[in-house]
């Protein structure tokens, strides 16, 4: 799409674009620290730069949009070769085949190499959609319980130019085969000292086709199913000892209760959320709300990976890793505690 200026005789005149020697990495810089400019706009949370495939190759972008669904960027200097289309349809399946734990650790190693105070793809999620999130008070669900991420896919190819047959390849994808597929286009211009991108969606403005899949409902894992995929003796005992120590408390109003998607539980105190667990394949992922700084320095004092504390959401919680008896001992002892100090304060 052309960009035009207004010379002194007052003609409209058009930029001549801007060349760059390095275009696709300054490109893929661009879109790293503005995602908007990817799908008209749309807010897209980035949480993995270059993962490398498991056929070896290496994504651009990866990131997540307000549902949760991945979105696919990939970017190109120039023409699109007919191979850049195969290219992304591979990046997407291999995306799609992605657990929920690999996509975790994949935004878990993004969110380090960037300095970002984030744990995974819920956080960097949270970081950016917050305004959707509007919490009353730190006991609201996490937002694992809330999105089902990756549940679908959404390809994006962006290039200076994209061949006709590669568009029409595009159109034909998302109105009749019924792929959430974008062709967007772009050019870059020099206006005095500022840079001036223009960007045009070519395909991705037409309704998707009825071949398309409904994206699943969210379902609950089955305590069967967190049994059989998590790998230490240890989380295949918690499976079940967690809900069984609750239970055989003895205290009224302590609670286990069920996410309704994923494998994620809570621990409630009289209605009141004080810890959201979910298995992963080796540790169990704890968030402790609402923790004092007694608390906070309890759990670094005594689990096994103290490094793995971290306030999230300027503190409402705290997450934290549980991997052994001991490590679960120690969210008990704090579970324990508290009700006391309620039961205490109620007197």
């Amino acid at each position: 799409m052309p960009i035009y200026k207004q010379d002194e005789s007052g003609k409209f005149v058009p930029f001549e674009e801007t060349p760059f020697p390095d275009l696709e990495k300054v490109l893929e810089d661009w879109i790293e620290r503005n995602p908007h400019l990817v799908l008209d706009g749309e807010v897209l949370a980035i949480i993995s730069r270059q993962p490398r495939t498991a056929f070896g190759r290496y994504l651009d972008l990866l990131a997540v949009d307000k549902t949760g669904a991945t979105v696919v960027i990939e970017l190109k200097r120039g023409e699109t070769p007919r191979d850049v289309l195969a290219q992304t349809l591979e990046y997407a399946a291999w995306v799609e085949s992605l657990t929920f734990e690999q996509l975790d650790d994949m935004a878990r190693e993004y969110a380090e190499s960037r300095g970002l105070d984030a744990s995974g793809v819920a956080d960097l999620y949270r970081r950016t959609f917050s305004v959707l999130l509007e919490e009353p008070d730190a006991q609201s669900a996490p937002v694992t319980d809330t999105i089902t991420f990756n549940s679908r896919q959404r390809l994006v190819i962006i290039a200076e130019h994209i061949l006709r047959e590669v568009e029409q390849t595009l159109r034909y994808l998302r109105t009749r085969f019924g792929a959430d597929v974008y062709g967007v286009t772009f050019s870059v211009h020099k206006a005095g000292g500022d840079t001036i991108i223009s960007t045009n969606t070519v395909v991705g403005r037409e309704q998707v086709g009825a071949g398309t899949r409904t994206p699943p409902q969210a379902e609950r894992e089955r305590d069967e199913s967190i049994h059989t995929r998590v790998k230490s003796d240890f989380l295949r005992e918690a499976v079940y000892s967690i809900e069984d120590w609750v239970a055989n408390s003895g205290i009224d109003g302590l609670t286990v209760d069920h996410s309704t998607a994923g494998s994620g539980h809570f621990i409630r105190y009289l209605g009141s959320t004080w810890v959201y667990y979910e298995y992963a394949a080796n540790h169990l992922y704890m968030n402790l709300y609402g923790a004092s700084p007694e608390e906070s320095e309890t759990l670094r004092s005594h689990l096994s990976n103290p490094e793995k504390v971290k306030p999230i959401m300027e503190g409402k919680y705290l997450r934290f890793h549980v991997v052994n008896n001991a490590d679960l001992q120690v969210l008990k002892d704090l579970v324990l505690t508290r009700v006391a100090a309620r039961q205490q304060a109620a007197e």
